[in-house]
């Protein structure tokens, strides 16, 4: 077999080839990084035919601190576990070390080196109550001899570790972070026994660092009992950022020993100078918020004494005596706990308690992109720094533990778009993404803090987000101004979480079977058009403004203000909604729901929700054997609004449709395939796509739009030929947009390679057209029938190309030509071998920025590469003359039109340099009415020369930044000049654009078929 034909055949198994369900998984792990790692899984399978293959996919298994570097200086897996050494427990093999003193009560307990290593030497002093409003402060007891035990390898707990007050301290080590609990095991005594008041009372814990440096210091969000803290005391009672550069301080919280999923209250941070360079972690939470915790708990012991008071706490920590480092720490061990021989100790750390913690997070991890052509599986918390990207169709596992997490302290760029979102969900859900476990989800997955946590203190913007089979799917714990839009929670525990004193927008939100829908308390929430069903809780104590809301089968709503009367609560059952595909919640034919909105939202969403629809798709399935056009069928939102949950627009669902006909689609359609393929091209088949510029049509997968993660499976060609017709089938797009979630499977075309293959089509072309997350595998062996593939004007995003002109002593007469294309972060693989009958190819005036090239063949001296652009680091594999190398990603925006246009001035390696260094001339490359600059009124016909541009170009926009229509009637220049070559003499299908035909005439009109019903 030739070697390119078994490289083709995997890379062809990795995009989508419709297989059976997976039998034995091996994983090995191909690349180690500090905080993630590429883990490759073969799975042994059978094809169609019952052939035995092996598939290959890999995914990203990400953790903050997955791995640390040995000796060597080489990656090897962290492993946070506690060993005994003598007088301490020390956990060395992690990317920050530990040492835990076998007593705590000595100047140097903790010893934490940091991943820069940084030294951080810090005791705790004792536990003490603190009045926010007169600034007293009490400390009820301190750290006295105590001996450590290791419950779990990962843990170090010292029992009754104060005197004066019954509590616990517990140090635990992750791969990410390093945490202080101090266990309440009783209820501390009033305040009022001290004259201090209840109500502006905070328990607080009390640390000295000693040889420590002192933290960057900043204020997040007011919280807690801040608001009530008068001015005058002695410093801010909001929480603080602690950063030490490569680890911060976090935001604590409080539960009970029996629920470690809850979070009673934030434990608030602040550091504090005291005299002689002394330094002081106070961690605090307010005494009211606690009480729901600790009224369980047995009462203090009988005779609890103040140890000292203070007017002020600043001059209580000054007068501490400093403790002293302890010579005998030799002679004292730390224990590891052991059934039999230590039941009495193992039932005394078991009992009834309240946590107070707070964690040393490592921060290392700054710039990260989540990329949408890979899946990512996050094991353990990952802190996210610097500015984190999510790029739309990113798709993120988390395990099932209640540790991964992905917290953002930084800037945050979310990628979610229409048909594009970014999904968080389950590691067992295999209905997107690429395959991590075998199984289906059961329970909730990530952790209870929040699977995506924004901790950034600065307002954020989460279009297009899914949360599906978690905990808690979203957490804002810090800043205000957040806005959620367009995103669906579904079956999740907690959807979203909100601290107090913060502010967010809900827009156009789905909650289905989430139990508790907004979590947290005391924030203010901006609510409308959400759809609610089956959930135990609404609102748990925010103050929320609804507006067209549907609330069905919610038991407890809690309270809300409604807007024009535009909320409905109903039980659960009836009629309410609409099933089709995976979409469960669209509305109803007749639905009372439906233009019985209020107009009194914001004018954004209400722009945005007229392209959106709350009416179901229709599904197609079984054979098309006469020529049906498809135009858009459903509802857009356009007149007086509907309550509820609006969905993209999807007109139909297409499922496992036989075509011996022409399948046209055309007028901004959209088509969703569900099942294992859309459309099986046969003999005479054709699928032709006709959209516009400014109305594209829509092909994509059902999960990029519909909620259900157990509906119509995964992957599946949009199209596929899997047989040798007479009439060969035909491929033609044209301005239409074709979108997949990352390692989804999805292919525009599928032509099922592995079996020994002959010619399967006629024609495939793309022009105009734009593709992300999309395989399109081409493979042409022997046979004599001419065929060609022109892929002319496309943005392929994160998408893979294959052409290949096989040799096997025939003449195989493939023709391609790939014109003016960005090809960004894909791949483009093309092969060129002689067996006779070889036509040139072409491939001329493209961009490549960033992914991967690759040429093969016996003949490639018949593929002409001239003039295309190579972005700075992108390899060039074809060779060719007059290239451009080296360029700057300088792209320029030209609002909702795109963000790949170039500079309008500049030098190399600006982007600018691309103009006018094309191969053609502007009437030749048919691009006469686009342009690739942002500015209105340009285009290639108004250029000087009159040379092509390199690389993508948009259609060229008039001062209202619309197409041109140069004879106003209401067809764009660039439809009715549809070869591009900018001719006043209309050619064969084509009307005059510099003459008015009247809108909607001309020869080149789409003929309309009897749709397929």
């Amino acid at each position: 077999m030739h070697p390119n034909r078994l490289l083709n055949i995997a890379m062809l198994s990795f995009l989508g080839l419709p297989l059976v369900l997976h039998a034995v998984v091996r994983e090995e792990v191909t690349f180690r990084g500090p905080h993630d790692q590429i883990v490759q899984v073969l799975t042994d399978d059978v094809d169609s035919s019952g052939t035995a293959i092996v598939l290959t996919n890999s995914y990203v298994q990400i953790q903050t601190g997955l791995n640390f570097q040995d000796e060597k200086g080489d990656w090897v897996p962290s492993t946070p576990a506690f060993e005994l050494v003598p007088g301490a427990a020390t956990a060395w093999r992690a990317q920050h070390k530990v040492s835990i003193a076998a007593n705590l009560n000595t100047a140097e307990a903790v010893a934490i080196r940091l991943p820069d290593d940084q030294l951080l030497v810090s005791n705790i002093y004792g536990l003490a109550y603190y009045d926010t409003e007169t600034g007293q402060s009490v400390l009820l007891g301190e750290i006295k001899d105590c001996s450590g035990y290791v419950v779990e390898d990962t843990e170090v707990i010292f029992p009754d570790a104060f005197s004066q007050i019954s509590a616990d301290v517990r140090y635990r080590m992750t791969t990410s972070s390093f945490e202080q609990d101090v266990i309440l095991r009783e209820r501390p005594p009033s305040p009022e026994s001290f004259g201090l008041n209840p109500a502006t009372t905070r328990l607080e814990v009390w640390t000295e660092f000693t040889g420590s440096p002192s933290p960057a210091r900043s204020i997040k969000a007011d919280l807690s009992d801040s608001k009530r803290q008068k001015a005058g005391t002695e410093e801010p009672a909001p929480d603080e950022i602690l950063d030490f550069k490569s680890a911060q301080i976090g935001a604590g919280r409080t539960f009970r020993m029996s629920e470690p999923d809850e979070s009673l209250a934030l434990v608030v941070k602040h550091w504090l100078s005291g005299n002689d360079g002394r330094k002081f972690l106070v961690e605090g939470v307010a005494l009211e918020e606690l009480e729901k915790g600790i009224i369980t708990l047995p009462p203090s012991r009988d005779g609890a004494q103040v140890l000292r008071r203070s007017p002020s706490r600043l001059q209580a920590l000054n007068a501490l005596p400093r403790k002293s480092k302890r010579g005998d720490l030799e002679n004292v061990q730390v224990k590891r706990l052991k059934s039999g021989r230590d039941d009495e100790m193992i039932a005394q750390v078991e009992r009834p308690g309240v946590v107070l913690d707070y964690l040393t997070l490592n921060t290392t991890q700054n710039n990260y992109t989540f990329t949408s052509h890979q899946t990512y599986h996050v094991t353990g918390a990952v802190v996210l720094t610097g500015t984190t990207t999510f790029e739309g169709g990113t798709v993120v596992k988390f395990d099932s533990t209640t540790t991964p997490k992905l917290e953002v302290q930084g800037a945050l760029s979310f990628g979610g778009m229409p048909y594009l979102p970014v999904v968080f969900t389950a590691k067992h859900d295999n209905t997107v993404g690429g395959f991590v476990a075998s199984g289906t989800p059961s329970g909730s997955y990530g952790s209870a803090n929040g699977a995506l946590v924004i901790n950034n203190g600065a307002a954020t913007s989460i279009p297009y987000a899914r949360f599906r089979h978690l905990r808690r799917g979203l957490a804002f714990m810090n800043g205000t101004g957040h806005s959620v839009k367009h995103s669906q929670f579904v079956q999740c525990s907690e959807g979203i979480w909100s601290t107090t004193a913060l502010a967010y927008s809900l827009f156009n939100s789905l909650f289905d079977s989430t139990s508790i829908v907004l979590a947290g308390n005391a924030a203010t929430i901006t609510a409308q058009h959400l759809t609610v069903r089956t959930a135990t809780t609404f609102n748990t104590g925010h103050s929320v403004t609804l507006a067209n809301t549907l609330l069905v089968g919610v038991t407890t709503p809690g309270s809300y203000t409604q807007v024009a009367g535009s909320v409905s609560a109903t039980p659960a059952g009836g009629t309410a909604f609409e099933t089709i595909a995976g979409g469960q919640l669209y509305l109803p034919a007749g639905s009372p729901h439906r233009n019985s909105g209020t107009s009194t939202i914001d004018s954004t969403l209400a722009t945005e929700l007229k392209k959106m629809t709350t009416e179901a798709p229709q599904i197609l399935t079984g054979s098309l054997s006469v020529n049906t056009t498809l135009s858009s069928r459903v509802q857009r939102d356009t007149d007086q609004v509907d309550k509820g949950y609006h969905y993209d627009s999807l007109d139909y669902v297409v499922k496992n449709l036989d075509a011996t006909a022409a399948l046209i689609l055309t007028n901004g359609v959209a088509i969703a395939v569900a099942g294992n393929y859309g459309v099986d091209l046969r003999n005479a088949g054709q699928l032709i796509s006709e959209g516009r510029a400014e109305n594209l049509n829509r092909l994509t997968r059902w999960h990029n739009v519909q909620e259900q993660s157990a509906a119509e499976g995964n992957g599946g060609p949009i199209a596929k030929i899997t047989a040798n017709y007479t009439t060969r089938p035909v491929l033609s797009l044209r301005f239409t947009q074709a979108n997949a979630l990352s390692e989804s499977g999805t292919t525009l075309l599928d032509m099922n390679i592995v079996q020994p293959p002959t010619w399967r089509f006629q024609s495939i072309s793309l022009e105009f057209c734009q593709a992300r997350n999309i395989g399109l595998p081409l493979i042409a062996p022997s046979d004599t029938s001419a065929a060609s593939v022109l892929l002319r004007n496309n943005l392929f995003e994160r998408s893979t190309i294959l052409v290949q002109k096989m040799a096997s002593g025939a003449a195989t007469p493939l023709t391609g030509n790939f014109y003016n294309n960005l090809f960004w972060r894909g791949a483009l693989t093309l092969g060129y071998d002689s067996g006779g009958g070889n036509p040139g190819w072409a491939l001329r005036d493209n961009l490549f920025d960033g992914g991967s090239t690759a040429f093969s063949g016996n003949l490639q001296s018949s593929v002409i590469r001239w003039n295309n652009g190579f972005t700075t680091g992108t390899a060039n594999a074809f060779g060719g003359s007059t290239n451009k190398t080296g360029l700057s990603t300088d792209y320029q925006s030209n609002g909702t039109w795109g963000n790949r246009y170039y500079p309008a001035s500049g030098v190399a390696p600006s982007l600018f340099t691309l103009i006018n260094a094309g191969s053609r001339l502007r009437d030749v490359a048919g691009l006469y009415h686009f342009t690739v600059k942002s500015a209105t009124g340009t285009k290639e016909a108004v250029d000087t020369p009159d040379t092509v541009d390199i690389g993508l170009h948009y259609v060229g926009l008039n001062g209202s930044g619309q197409p041109n229509d140069t004879d106003g009637d209401g067809i764009p220049d660039y439809v009715e000049d549809r070869n591009g070559n900018g001719s006043a003499t209309p050619d064969a299908d084509e009307t005059g654009w510099q003459q008015s035909n009247g809108a909607g005439s001309g020869s080149g009109a789409l003929q309309v078929f009897t749709p397929l019903m």
